[in-house]
This record gives structure tokens, C-alpha cells and sequence, in this order.
């Protein structure tokens, strides 16, 4: 048998000989060049989560005729929502210009439409059939340059902004340009989007973790993505750029201004380029923490900063309320880069010819809408808003809906589009998990699929703590639909862990108990401390019971002071309860003993001096100024929903706000103020059948309450009779008028008593 050889690969020694075929051996002993094993090895390390073996099983359920809710992928109009109109009006006129010919147009299109079309068409060298410039059309690049100088307050370079087909191609773009090798590392936050592990995988990089924090609302620590280049370094890992995604994908966070202004430091500290993934800047639900871009903050900086940290920031129509994810359109802006490194990044960009027209078009809309005055203006601005408002409620949906689950908790989404859970799995399903070969949050949302149609995204295809699962969602399920799952989900998760989990742990046990039994609280009902364990026992789904004629010293039982309660109510974590534990000493030891210090004097059950009044409202702004500014950047006092530091809190605010504290004293706070009318409309405050509902500050609050001359021209106890009775039921006998003095009934004395005392240290 004679057989040929080639020269197929460098070896260390000259040159590897590899048999490509003989007689008798059509095939050879070699693989075929696209044989899974003689595959790129970059290639096979990529692995994205996001259409893993969840979708796949999905899919399969789908082809089986199974419901299949797909809330792993952002895809806004798969599940439904509309497009918004004048886009695609825009886009057909583009796409089909004879219409633009035809007499009726007027009569199908809006004028605006017709004028947008008849511009961009005018940008192209053919039509959108035709090839582009590589960066993208100079037209639509000037828009977006505008967009961005009116965004951030200052201009931007049209000639430094590259149009993609979606932020993915962007960042893969970049990432190419800057790995040269394995040794190249590219700090990237944990959980994370996959798209920037498979991108480092797939160009032979490193991947650089620094961990998010779960109990401070995934915010980051400046010191921990310090140790993790510390620690890459110590393995010889060059640490080139650090990713930021604000707000965050999977977990929903904003960064603050203070957080950018860190991260830019560190960056011009350790020569690092900045990557900013800023695809969800649209997407905000709540107003605590707008979105800032990074490079407004990089130029607020200054110099030296400002001028010499490197910077790239991506955008896209896929997100936001457009949606348009089948449009691939996306761009990235670059500041502070060498003229010849965007000349390198023009020429790979060039190989790929053009980004896609109508995408490109799509962001020229996005960046540019129709503006007041404009005919599609009152509607765009509609659907827009509609768009959003409906996000945000179905995040709270989803949010409140996940934290109601046994073992589920859940921080609120800032922003984005998704709900990222943590799944406190018990140890028997992690062994269930282990025998099946599957990762125990793999595990968990395979049996969702299966009993519930919901196709989810286990947290550990984003990358997670060691001994810690979640799942993500997107919150993007039609509105009226959003109940509907999530009592699905609830459903399923409650028998999951009713399943997996052993009742002879104290914690579950003591659950059943509690469950089990009737619990009676011996207090009165307009007490605030026992407001505090109704609206704690409602959130944890203990049942209650008041007992019926509570008299304070008469019944043989004591209301509750001290309050306990199982997770969620403690937080997420150890650390969580220790801040908890810290708030509610403050609540109790400064909130709640100055509004008493300032009520009891109003109430008369102190004698009443203007100078223990001053002293109480001085202690009490004091309390508020430290707190206020707390609230400015956190909706709840410890982690992102309610815990029992909430409930403590919001009861002690009570009496000051619906007793003695006018709108002229608490517009000093506004943050607080805002926190506790939140508070106390929260469902399950409203529920604990004792609340009395909080009256307006407008019917509560009488100028009487609040002027000390005039109160005390007044018998006290006449002056605030009425209101008396809404105070806590411990207080009503210091409020009784106490019996006269037998003193006073005995005749005038006969001792001259300025005779008998003397101020002199004399006999």
C-alpha cells in the first residue's frame, strides 16, 4: 500500500507530517479539516447561555405543542410589544420609494414621515439595496454626533462614530482590536452578559472577573476589581479593559455618578480603556438614579483624566421602547484613541463592506424622533411613554412577585430588562441536581420549563458566586399577562421546594409550626409596635390575630417590642441582616425617641417648655438629615425591597407625620418623605386590617400642631382630646387627668416660708 504525505503544520522539530490519504484508505488517518476535533479550540470554548440547553429544551417542548414563554432572549416584539408607528413609516417609504411617487401618499403617510424618508434616501448612493460607507452613512453619523452633544453637554466627532449591525458587532470589533493573545485580560463584571465571555473565548483572551455585589443592589466595590487586576497580574495576565454595563444585563442597576467617577479614576490610574455597554440607557425605572453616560462623566473630569483615559461606548435601536431587535442597528463612539488605532479599526471594519442600510436608518430615528410640534409627535411621544410606564409596572410586578416566594429573593430592576432572583436551593435538590448531571440552577430551570412553559436563563450562564443560584427573566411578557406567570412560577416554586426541602431543619420546621398555628398579639389596636408585627407577619404569610379589647396594665399579656422574622424580612445575606439589625436600633433609639420627645409635649403628656420643644425638633432634623440622604440613592433602607427594618421604620414615622409634622417641616427631607408615603402604600401595609389609612397631610396637620405661643394659651389636653386617641394604647393612662391633690384640701399653712428658706450658705 503506498501512501502520501503533505506538510501540514509546524511542528518543533522542521515540519509534522499528516497523512491525507493512500490506497486502501480513502480517508486517511487524519481529521477533516471541519471534523469537530481539528475545530479552532478558541471556537469550542465559546459557550452563551442565553440559547443554551434551556432554549434548546424550550424548543423542543414548543415542537411538542407545549406553551412556551420565552423570557430568556431581550426581544421585546416576540412577546409582543407593538412597534412604534413612525419608524416604520419611515422605513417602508425607504424601502418601497416608489410609493413616495405615487399621488395617494399624503393620504397613507404623515407629511413628517414622507420628508424623513425623502432625507435619508437622499443620504444613500442607491437606495438601502446599495452599499454604504463602512463607518455608515456620514449623514446619519452627523445625527447621532448631535444626539450625543445634546446628551452630554458636550460635542462629539461624527468621524468617530462607526455604525454596526447591533452593539454585539461593535463590541466584538473592539475586543478583537484589543486582545493580542491568552495573556490579555479584559475585567468584565460578575454575573455578566455572556456576549463579552464568549467574545474573550472566542479570541483566545482572559477573561477578568470582578464580582457585583447582590446585598448593595449589584453595586460594585472599586477595592475588589482592585484585587482582581492584582490578582490576574500575579498571573501574568495583562489587564487591557474593563466593561462596565450601566444599567446593568443581567441585574438591572444603575450606576450612580460617584460610581463612574471611581471607575474613570481606576481607569487613568491602571491604563485601562473603559468599555461602556450603554444599549439600556432608555430603559430607566425609577428616578433616584438617572442614567449618565460615561463620557459625560469622563468630561466633566478634566484634564489630565479627561484627556487621557481611552474610552468606548455602545448603543443600539435593539433596546430601550423600540425594540427593534431584527434591525441589527447599533453604533460605538470613541474617545481619546490614536488617529492611526481608528485608521486600524476603519480597515477591519472595511473587510465586512457596509453595515446594514436599514438598520442604519433605524438608529438616525432613534437618535433623532419626531419633536413637539411635529405631526407625529403627539403620537410617538404616546406609544413611547406607554411603552415605558408599562416596563416599569411589570417590573414591580415581577420584582414583588419573585420576593413573595418561598426561597426567592429579588432586588428591584433599576433598569433594563430583566429580573435576576436569587434560588435558595435546598441541599437535597443540589444532590438531585449532582446525580442528574446537571449545575443545581440548570437543574431548577429545566423543571420550571417542563411544569410551567417559562424558558428561563440559569445564573450560572452569567457567572455567579460559588453556593449561590439565580435564574433571569425578562420582564418583558405582555402586561396583563405578567400576573398570570408569575402566580405559575410561584406555584411551581412552592412545590419544587416542598419537594426538596427537609423539614427537619430548624428554619423549615419552625415555618410548618408557624404555619400551623394560631398566633394572638396582645396589643392594642392603634398601637404602632403592633402595626409593626401585622405588616411584618403579613409579609411573611403568618396569620395573626389581635385580641379584642385590649386594655394596657389590665390584660394578663404585654404587647411585642422586639420584633423576628425569617428571611426575606432579614435580608439576603449575613451582611444584609447586620445593617438590618444597625437600622432598627436607629429606628427605635433616635427616629422613634425624638418624634416621642416633640408628640408628648404637644400631647400634654409632658409639661410642655419651649425650649425642650426646640431641643426635640433640632434632635429630630438631625435624625432626618442623617437619613434623608440615605434614601437619596436607596428606595429601601437595606438592600432593594422591603425588609423589617421597613416596616419598624415607617411606623415610627407615623405619629410624625400624620400628628405633628407639616409639609413645611418635611419638604426640608424630601427623600424621607417620599420613602414613607411609599411605605405605607405598599400593599402589604395596607392590608394589616389595624392600619388606620394615613390621612393627608393637609387634613392631619393644623397649624395649631405646629406653634408653640398658641398652644400654650390653651389647656393642652382640650386642644388635642380628638387625637388622643390614635396614639399607642401604653400612653392612655399618662393621658387621664390625675385625681386632686389631698394636699390641697388641708388649710393655708402658718409658716412663713420666705422666713424659713434661705438662698444663703449661711444658718
Amino acid at each position: 500500500m503506498t501512501s502520501k504525505y503533505t506538510y501540514c503544520r509546524p511542528a518543533f522539530f522542521g515540519f509534522e507530517l499528516c497523512r491525507i490519504g493512500g490506497e486502501g484508505s480513502p480517508s486517511g488517518m487524519a481529521p477533516k479539516p471541519l471534523d469537530y476535533d481539528s475545530l479552532n479550540e478558541n471556537v469550542k470554548k465559546v459557550a452563551y447561555a442565553v440559547r443554551g440547553e434551556l432554549y434548546l429544551r424550550a424548543s423542543e417542548l414548543q415542537k411538542e405543542g407545549k406553551k412556551i414563554i420565552f423570557t430568556n432572549v431581550g426581544n421585546p416584539h416576540a412577546l409582543g410589544q407593538k412597534p412604534l408607528t413612525f419608524p416604520r413609516q419611515v422605513i417602508a417609504l425607504c424601502q418601497a420609494p416608489f410609493l413616495l411617487d405615487d399621488p395617494n401618499v399624503g393620504l397613507l403617510f404623515p407629511a413628517d414621515a414622507i420628508d424623513r424618508a425623502k432625507h435619508y434616501l437622499s443620504l444613500t448612493s442607491g437606495g438601502l439595496g446599495a452599499y454604504s460607507d463602512s463607518r455608515g452613512l456620514p449623514g446619519i453619523r452627523k445625527e447621532i454626533a448631535e444626539f450625543i452633544g445634546r446628551r452630554d453637554g458636550y460635542p462629539s466627532d461624527p468621524e468617530l462614530i462607526y455604525l454596526t449591525d447591533g452593539a454585539s458587532k461593535g463590541v466584538m470589533q473592539i475586543l478583537n482590536t484589543i486582545i493580542r493573545n491568552e495573556n490579555d485580560g479584559i475585567l468584565v463584571p460578575v454575573p455578566q452578559y455572556p456576549l463579552y465571555s464568549a467574545t474573550i473565548s472566542l479570541y483566545g483572551g482572559s477573561l477578568v472577573p470582578y464580582y457585583l455585589e447582590e446585598e448593595a443592589n449589584w453595586g460594585l466595590d472599586i477595592n475588589h476589581i482592585r484585587q482582581s487586576v492584582a490578582a490576574a497580574r500575579m498571573k501574568g495576565i495583562c489587564v487591557r479593559a474593563l466593561v462596565i454595563i450601566n444599567p446593568g444585563n443581567p441585574t438591572g442597576q444603575c450606576l450612580s455618578e460617584a460610581n463612574l467617577r471611581e471607575l474613570l479614576k481606576f481607569c487613568f490610574q491602571e491604563n485601562i480603556v473603559l468599555l461602556a455597554d450603554e444599549v439600556y440607557q432608555q430603559n430607566i425605572y425609577q428616578d433616584e438614579r438617572p442614567f449618565i453616560s460615561a463620557r459625560k462623566i469622563l468630561l466633566d473630569m478634566g484634564p489630565p483624566i479627561s484627556t487621557e483615559v481611552q474610552l468606548v461606548s455602545f448603543h443600539t435601536v435593539s433596546k430601550g421602547y423600540w425594540g427593534e431587535c431584527g434591525q441589527r442597528g447599533g453604533y460605538f463612539e470613541m474617545t481619546n484613541l490614536p488617529a492611526k488605532t481608528v485608521d486600524e479599526i476603519y480597515k477591519v471594519a472595511s473587510v465586512s463592506l457596509s453595515p446594514n442600510v436599514p438598520g442604519q436608518i433605524f438608529l438616525g430615528l432613534m437618535v433623532n424622533p419626531p419633536k413637539p410640534g411635529d405631526i407625529s409627535y403627539l403620537r410617538f411621544a404616546a406609544e413611547s411613554n406607554a411603552i415605558l410606564e408599562s416596563l416599569k409596572r411589570r417590573a414591580h410586578i415581577m420584582t414583588d412577585g419573585f420576593n413573595s416566594c418561598r426561597n426567592v429573593v429579588c432586588n428591584f430592576t433599576e433598569g433594563a430588562m430583566y429580573s435576576f432572583p436569587q434560588i435558595r436551593l435546598p441541599p437535597k435538590a443540589i444532590e438531585a441536581a449532582k446525580r442528574a448531571g446537571k449545575a443545581p440552577d440548570v437543574f431548577y430551570c429545566l423543571k420550571l420549563v417542563e411544569a410551567t412553559g417559562i424558558s428561563t436563563v440559569p445564573g450560572s450562564g452569567f457567572g455567579q458566586k460559588e453556593g449561590v443560584f439565580h435564574l433571569r427573566t425578562t420582564i418583558l411578557p405582555a402586561e396583563e399577562e405578567m400576573p398570570a406567570i408569575m402566580d405559575s412560577f410561584k406555584k411551581f416554586n412552592d412545590e419544587f421546594m416542598e419537594q426538596y426541602e427537609d423539614y427537619r431543619d430548624l428554619a423549615s420546621r419552625r415555618s410548618r409550626v408557624t404555619d400551623a398555628m394560631a398566633l394572638v398579639l396582645h396589643a392594642g389596636n392603634t398601637n404602632k409596635n403592633s402595626f409593626k408585627t401585622l405588616i411584618a407577619a403579613d409579609y411573611s404569610g403568618v396569620q395573626v390575630e389581635l385580641t379584642k379589647n385590649f386594655e394596657m396594665g389590665v390584660s394578663n399579656k404585654t404587647s411585642i417590642t422586639h420584633l423576628k422574622a425569617d428571611s426575606p424580612l432579614y435580608g439576603s445575606s449575613r451582611m444584609d441582616y447586620a445593617h438590618i439589625e444597625l437600622m432598627i436600633d436607629f429606628a427605635l433609639m433616635e427616629v422613634d425617641a425624638n418624634i416621642s420627645s416633640w408628640l408628648y409635649l404637644r400631647l400634654g403628656y409632658m409639661p410642655y417648655l419651649a425650649f425642650a420643644e426646640e431641643s426635640a425638633i433640632s434632635c429630630l432634623k438631625r435624625t432626618l438629615h442623617v437619613l434623608n440622604p440615605h434614601l437619596a440613592v436607596n428606595t429601601f433602607l437595606v438592600g432593594h425591597f422591603v425588609t423589617l427594618v421597613d416596616i419598624i421604620m415607617t411606623c415610627n414615622l407615623y405619629l410624625g407625620f400624620s400628628l405633628i409634622m407639616l409639609k413645611s417641616f418635611t419638604s426640608e427631607f424630601p427623600h424621607a418623605e417620599r420613602y414613607f408615603w411609599t411605605m405605607v402604600n405598599q400593599p402589604n401595609f395596607r392590608k394589616a386590617d389595624s392600619v388606620p389609612s394615613v390621612p393627608s397631610q393637609k387634613e392631619s396637620q393644623t397649624k395649631e400642631a405646629v406653634k408653640p405661643k398658641e398652644v400654650k394659651k390653651e389647656p393642652k389636653q382640650e386642644a388635642v382630646k380628638p387625637k388622643v386617641q390614635e396614639v399607642v394604647e401604653e400612653e392612655e393612662e399618662a393621658s387621664k387627668p390625675n385625681p386632686k391633690n389631698p394636699l390641697d384640701l388641708l388649710p393655708p399653712s402658718k409658716m412663713i416660708l420666705d422666713e424659713w428658706y434661705n438662698d444663703e450658705n449661711t444658718v
